[in-house]
C-alpha cells in the first residue's frame, strides 16, 4: 500500500452548478418579483429613486434687483416641480413694455429660496434604478432592504488570487494564451468587458484596462511585487476599480486548458465576477434551468483551497522546478512519499508540497 500523504488542493472549475446568486438591494429598493417565480435575463427584479444632486442660481442677479426685491418676482412656489425652459421669473421694465424672465436651465424640482441672498436651489429630477436577474432561473430568497437571491444553473471558474468586488460584463478575449497581455491589445472595445487571455498580467495592463472602461481581468498570473502594490489594506477585496482573477498564481504560465476553452465557448455572454468566493460565473441558458432541488453551490473563499490526501490518478498542478505551472496526472505514491507524475509525456518524481491537486465540482 502506498504512504498517504496530504498536500494543498484546489478548486479550479464547477460545471453545470446550482448556484444561488445573490442581486442586492437598497433600503428603499421596490422589488417586483416573489418567492419560486421564474425569471429570465431581462426580468426586473428591483428598483430604486435616486436623487441627482442640485444648482443654484442668484436671482437677483440674474434680473438685476435686489433680493428684497427679487422675492415677489417669483411665478413658481417652492416645492412644485419644473421643466427646462419653464419661467421661474419675471421683471418689468420699461413701464412695462418690456421684461426680463429667467428660465429654468434644467428640470427638477424647486427646493428652497433665501430671502435674504436671493438663492434659488433646483434639485434634479431623481432618476430610477431598475435592477434585472442577470440570469435564467428562479427566486430563492428575498431579504427585504438587502438581497434577493437567483437560484440557476452555472460554470464556475475560481481563481488562485483575486482583487475587487463584484462586477459584471461581456466576455471577450484579448491577446494570446501564451504570452503576457500587453497594453497595445486593448482598445476602446473594452468598455463594459470582462477580458480574458494570456499567461500574466501587469499593472501597465491593469491600468490601462482600467482606463479603457474594463470591468475585470481574467489571466494566467501576476507578478509578486504588483502582487504587493494591488494587496490593499482590504487585502483580495480592495477595489482598485477593475476586478482581478488569476488562474495559475505568482508568476506567469498558461491559463488551464480546461478553463480557456470554456472562456473561449462561453465569449461574448454576459458574465459575472463574485469576490465572495473568488469566481467568475457563467449562467447557463434557459434549457439548463428548468428544474431545480435543494442542492445548489455554496462555499466561501475558505473551502475552495484546503489541504487534501493525494491520490493516484488525481490531476495536479506542479509549482516549482522547470514544470512549474505544468498539469499532469499522479502515477504511483511511493512508500517514501514520492510521488510520481505523468508530466508533457514524461514522468517525473516529485515531494507532495511540489504539488498542488487540482479538483472540479
Amino acid at each position: 500500500m502506498s504512504k498517504k500523504v496530504i498536500t494543498y488542493s484546489r478548486i479550479v472549475l464547477g460545471k453545470g452548478i446550482q448556484h444561488q446568486f445573490v442581486r442586492p438591494l437598497e433600503q428603499d429598493s421596490q422589488v417586483f418579483v416573489k418567492v419560486n417565480e421564474m425569471v429570465r435575463p431581462e426580468t426586473i427584479i428591483s428598483s430604486v429613486w435616486r436623487k441627482s444632486g442640485y444648482r443654484t442660481f442668484n436671482l437677483a442677479k440674474m434680473l438685476n434687483t435686489t433680493p428684497e426685491k427679487a422675492a415677489n418676482l417669483l411665478e413658481r412656489t417652492i416645492g412644485s416641480r419644473v421643466y427646462q425652459g419653464d419661467i421661474l421669473a419675471r421683471k418689468k421694465e420699461m413701464i412695462g413694455l418690456r421684461e426680463k424672465v429667467f428660465r429654468s436651465p434644467l428640470s427638477g424640482v424647486l427646493v428652497d429660496y433665501d430671502k435674504n441672498t436671493a438663492r434659488l436651489t433646483i434639485q434634479y429630477l431623481p432618476t430610477e434604478e431598475k435592477m434585472v436577474s442577470g440570469v435564467f432561473g428562479r427566486i430563492s430568497d428575498i431579504i427585504p432592504g438587502k438581497e434577493v437571491k437567483v437560484e440557476t444553473h452555472a460554470n464556475l471558474i475560481f481563481g488562485a488570487i483575486t482583487f475587487g468586488v463584484g462586477r459584471e460584463g461581456g466576455l471577450m478575449e484579448v491577446g494570446y494564451p501564451d504570452i503576457p497581455l500587453q497594453t497595445d491589445q486593448l482598445s476602446e472595445k473594452c468598455a463594459g468587458k470582462i477580458l480574458f487571455g494570456g499567461t500574466k498580467a501587469s499593472l501597465d495592463v491593469l491600468y490601462k484596462a482600467l482606463s479603457f472602461g474594463a470591468k475585470a481581468i481574467i489571466t494566467g498570473g501576476i507578478d509578486y511585487q504588483d502582487y504587493l502594490r494591488l494587496r490593499g489594506s482590504r487585502g483580495r477585496l480592495e477595489d482598485i476599480g477593475l476586478s482581478v482573477l488569476v488562474t495559475e498564481g505568482i508568476g506567469g504560465g498558461q491559463i488551464y486548458q480546461p478553463i480557456y476553452q470554456l472562456l473561449k465557448e462561453s465569449e461574448h455572454r454576459h458574465v459575472f465576477f463574485s469576490s465572495g468566493d473568488g469566481s467568475v460565473v457563467i449562467p447557463l441558458p434557459s434549457d439548463a434551468n428548468k428544474t431545480f432541488d435543494d442542492k445548489y453551490h455554496s462555499l466561501d473563499y475558505g473551502q475552495i483551497r484546503k489541504f487534501t490526501v493525494l491520490k493516484e490518478g488525481d490531476v495536479v498542478r506542479v509549482v516549482v522546478g522547470e514544470e512549474a505551472n505544468e498539469y499532469g496526472r499522479v502515477k504511483t505514491i511511493g512508500d517514501d512519499g514520492l510521488v510520481l507524475v505523468e508530466v508533457n509525456s514524461r514522468q517525473v518524481q516529485y515531494k507532495p508540497t511540489q504539488l498542488e491537486i487540482i479538483q472540479f465540482i
